[in-house]
C-alpha cells in the first residue's frame, strides 16, 4: 500500500499548507527516531530536533508493553501465588497434576496461558435467546431450542478451551472444565431470562456456589485492579483444594480389569516438590564434586559419590511414587535411570574390589548424561504410559533389564577408554591396568546378563501385545546386533583371540552399537512398533560422537600395532 501527500484545496503548494507541514515533520521525526534506534547518529539529514523525543516515546511504549501483558495475565499470577492453588490438580495432557506444573507446561506449549478466558461462544447463546424472545416464542419452546442448539456439555467444553481444566465435571468420568465455565449463564424458563449456571461439578452445591462466587469476585477485582485480588486468590485456592480432597485417591474409570484413580494429596505434593526443586542439578553438582575429589582425596570423592547416588535414588523414587510405575517410559526417564544404574553398578564393583576406577567411571558417565539432560531441556517426562506399555509386570521385567544393560555397557566403555588412554601414556600394561581390564570384563558380563534375557522376555511381551514373538522390528534388530557385537568380543577374549587391549577396544566399539540401540533407533531411524520412544534432535552431535570414537580407536590401534599386534598369532 502506498500513500501520497497532496496539498489541501485552495493551497498553492505543500510548503504553504500547515497541515501537510505537520505530517512531513512528524514523518521525518519518526524516521529519525528509527535511525537513532539503529545508531545512525552521524546521518543528520535523517532526523530533526523532535526525533529524540519520538525515539524516547517508542522506547517508553515498548517498556509498557510487558507491563500491560502482565496486567492482562495478573489473575493467573495471583492464583499461582496461592500455595493451595499450586497444589490443586489440573487436568492437562491426560494427567492430573498440580496446577503449577500444568501452568508451567502450558507456558511451554502456548504463548499466552490463562486460567479463565472470556467465554466468547456464549454470545451466540445470548443472541439466540434474545432473537427468540423478540419472536415471542414461549419460554418452554425457547428452553428446548437453546438446549438443542447449544447442549450444556458442549458449552462447557467450548468455554474451557484455551484454559487450564481445574473443575471436575459430573457428566463424564474424568472430564474436567476450566474456571471460565463458572461464568456460563443458562436460560431460566420461569423467569424468561438468563441466570448463572447451576452445579455441574462433583462438588457439593454449597461448595460450588462458593467457588463460583469467589471466581467472579476475583475476575471483577482483576478488571478493577483492586487490592483484594491476592486475598480472593488465596480463598479460591483453598476452596478448590478442599473440594478436591474429597475426590483424592478415588477411582473415576474402570475397564478390562484396570482402574484409573485421582492422585492423592501426598502425590500432588511430591510432584510439586519434584518440579519446584532442582534435584537433577543437585545430583549433577555432587557427581562433579565426586569426580574432582577422586583425584585429590579418594575417600572424600567416594563420600560425595555416595551422596549423589542417594539423591539420585530419591529422584527416581519420587518419580515412581508420583507416576505409580517404573520411570523408564521415554527418553528423559531413561536418561535419569541409566546413570543411576551405572552408579549402582559402580558402587557394587567398588564394594567388591575396593578399586576406585568404577566410581570414577560412574561419575564421568552420570556427569555426561545428566549434563546432556540439563542442556537439552528435555521435557519433564511426568506423563501417563502409552497403551502399549500399560503393563506394570512387563515394564518392570523387560524395560528395566534392557535399559539397565545400557548403563552397564556404558560403564565398561568408559573404563575401556581409561585403559586405552593409560596405555597410550605408559606404552605398556601396568599392574593397575590389569585390574582395570577385569572390571571392564565384569561390566560387560553384567550388561549381557541383562540384555539377553531382557530381549527374550520382550519377545514374550510382544507375543502378548502384538501377536508375534519376533518380527525384526528396528529396536529388536539393534538389540540383537548389540548382543552379537558384545558376544563376539567376549568370546574372542575368553578363547585368547584378543588380548586385554583388544577387550578394551571391544568395550568402546560395543558402545557404538548400544548407543544406536538406545538413541539411534528412536531419534534417527524413527521407525517400528516402539514408537513411544521416538523423538528428534541431536543427530549431528551423535554423528560427531561416532566420528570421534572411530578416530580414537584408529589412533590407539595404530599405536598398538606399531609395537605388538592386537590379535596374537
Amino acid at each position: 500500500m502506498k500513500f501520497e501527500l497532496r496539498q489541501s484545496p485552495g493551497v498553492e503548494s505543500i510548503e504553504s499548507d500547515p497541515i501537510l507541514q505537520y505530517w512531513v515533520a512528524f514523518d521525518r521525526s519518526t524516521a529519525g527516531a528509527f535511525a537513532l534506534l539503529k545508531f545512525q547518529v552521524l546521518d543528520r539529514a535523517r532526523y530533526n530536533k523532535y526525533s529524540v523525543v519520538v525515539m524516547l516515546f517508542y522506547l517508553f511504549a515498548l517498556c509498557l508493553l510487558p507491563i500491560h501483558l502482565y496486567c492482562e495475565d495478573i489473575s493467573v499470577t495471583n492464583l499461582l501465588k496461592s500455595k493451595d492453588f499450586q497444589l490443586t490438580p489440573a487436568s492437562y495432557q491426560g494427567r492430573f497434576r498440580p496446577a503449577k506444573a500444568a501452568a508451567d507446561l502450558w507456558h511451554k506449549d502456548f504463548p499466552s496461558p490463562d486460567i479463565g478466558a472470556a467465554p466468547s461462544p456464549e454470545l451466540n447463546y445470548k443472541n439466540s435467546m434474545q432473537t427468540m424472545q423478540k419472536e415471542q416464542l414461549s419460554p418452554k419452546a425457547i428452553s428446548q431450542a437453546l438446549e438443542t442448539r447449544y447442549p450444556l456439555r458442549e458449552r462447557l467444553r467450548e468455554t474451557s478451551q484455551g484454559t487450564l481444566y481445574l473443575i471436575p465435571g459430573k457428566y463424564l468420568p474424568g472430564e474436567w472444565y476450566g474456571l471460565s465455565s463458572l461464568k456460563i449463564q443458562v436460560y431460566d424458563s420461569e423467569q424468561n431470562s438468563l441466570r448463572p449456571i447451576g452445579n455441574f461439578t462433583l462438588y457439593s452445591t454449597e461448595r460450588f456456589r462458593k467457588i463460583q462466587s469467589l471466581y467472579l469476585e476475583l475476575e471483577n477485582a482483576h478488571h478493577l485492579q483492586s487490592q483484594d485480588q491476592h486475598a480472593l486468590a488465596e480463598q479460591l485456592g483453598t476452596e478448590l483444594l478442599e473440594g478436591y480432597a474429597q475426590l483424592a485417591g478415588a477411582t473415576y474409570a474402570e475397564a478390562y480389569g484396570k482402574a484409573l484413580h485421582y492422585p492423592s494429596i501426598q502425590q500432588l505434593k511430591a510432584e510439586l516438590f519434584l518440579i519446584s526443586t532442582p534435584l537433577v542439578a543437585a545430583c549433577l553438582a555432587l557427581y562433579a564434586l565426586a569426580l574432582c575429589f577422586l583425584f585429590v582425596t579418594p575417600s572424600l570423592g567416594t563420600l560425595f559419590f555416595a551422596g549423589a547416588f542417594f539423591l539420585h535414588t530419591a529422584v527416581l523414587g519420587l518419580r515412581c511414587y508420583v507416576l505409580q510405575r517404573p520411570p523408564v517410559s521415554n527418553m528423559l526417564e531413561t536418561m535419569i535411570y541409566v546413570p543411576w544404574f551405572t552408579s549402582f553398578a559402580g558402587l557394587l564393583l567398588y564394594a567388591k574390589t575396593r578399586n576406585s576406577l568404577p566410581i570414577l567411571a560412574s561419575s564421568v558417565t552420570a556427569l555426561t548424561i545428566l549434563t546432556l539432560l540439563q542442556t537439552t531441556q528435555t521435557h519433564s517426562g511426568l506423563e501417563n504410559l502409552q497403551a502399549v506399555l500399560d503393563s506394570q509386570y512387563w515394564l518392570i521385567i523387560h524395560v528395566l533389564l534392557v535399559v539397565g544393560s545400557y548403563g552397564a555397557f556404558i560403564l565398561s566403555a568408559v573404563m575401556g577408554h581409561i585403559y586405552l588412554l593409560s596405555w597410550c601414556i605408559y606404552k605398556t600394561e601396568t599392574p593397575a591396568m590389569e585390574s582395570w581390564i577385569r572390571l571392564v570384563k565384569q561390566t560387560m558380563y553384567i550388561g549381557l546378563s541383562l540384555l539377553i534375557p531382557g530381549t527374550i522376555l520382550g519377545g514374550v511381551w510382544a507375543a502378548e501385545s502384538w501377536g508375534r514373538f519376533w518380527d525384526w522390528d528396528p529396536k529388536e534388530s539393534w538389540a540383537f546386533i548389540s548382543i552379537c557385537v558384545y558376544l563376539i568380543w567376549v568370546h574372542a577374549y575368553r578363547f585368547h583371540a584378543i588380548t586385554n587391549f583388544g577387550l578394551a577396544v571391544g568395550s568402546v566399539a560395543g558402545l557404538a552399537a548400544i548407543s544406536f540401540t538406545w538413541y539411534g533407533v528412536n531419534y534417527i531411524l524413527g521407525a517400528g512398533l516402539h514408537s513411544y520412544g521416538f523423538g528428534n534432535g541431536g543427530e549431528l552431535y551423535y554423528y560427531l560422537f561416532l566420528l570421534a570414537e572411530g578416530l580414537f580407536l584408529g589412533f590407539v590401534i595404530r599405536k598398538k600395532n606399531a609395537q605388538n599386534p592386537i590379535f596374537p598369532v
